[in-house]
């Protein structure tokens, strides 16, 4: 079992909001004297929910888990007004590692209609959303020390026509006493 501290669940469902208090410029609307209009706060909501969809009969360590999730964000005051993501985690995959954690996971995050609605009037060409692919592999290397590469390949990155498709790597550690 990974030293995450979490109880082990089957399904879960969570939704919740935020909001930030500082003042914010309009993405789009300008006043009179041609500067942003000003907004006190900005908030969102988001929900999700994780599903247990394949248990072992042998080895509760042994499942197949499967996620997803939204959110909406204030698309006047921020450039992403909504996102979607999804994915599968594996665990238990090989015998000899139990714990270990297999992940494929899709992210897209739609571009506001205040942020759109900006590169339209200054003629700038956009796309509307920025896609992410993931695969990534946990491994539970001792029992205070896991270690977690993941690949991602991004589709429309900064949601800019004239940037190529990218890739990115990262080596996550995660280290309890």
């Amino acid at each position: 079992m990974r030293s995450s501290g979490l109880p082990p669940y089957d399904d879960k469902v969570a939704v919740g909001g935020w909001y930030y208090t500082a003042t914010f410029d309009d993405l789009n609307s300008v006043d009179s004297n041609g500067n942003p209009v000003q907004h006190r706060g900005s908030g969102g909501v988001y929900v999700l929910g994780d599903a247990a969809l394949v248990h072992s009969q042998t080895d509760a360590r042994r499942r197949l888990g499967w996620f997803v999730e939204a959110g909406l964000g204030d698309a006047r005051v921020n450039r992403f007004g909504s996102y979607v993501g999804s994915g599968l985690v594996a665990s238990g995959l090989l015998a000899a590692r139990p714990t270990d954690e297999l992940g494929l996971a899709v992210a897209i995050a739609h571009n506001g209609s205040g942020y759109l609605d900006d590169r339209r009037r200054v003629g700038v060409r956009t796309n509307t959303a920025e896609t992410a692919i993931e695969v990534t592999y946990l491994a539970q290397i001792a029992g205070w020390l896991a270690v977690q590469p993941d690949f991602q390949y991004v589709i429309n990155p900064n949601t800019d026509p004239l940037v190529r498709n990218g890739r990115a790597f990262q080596l996550r550690f995660e280290a309890t006493f």
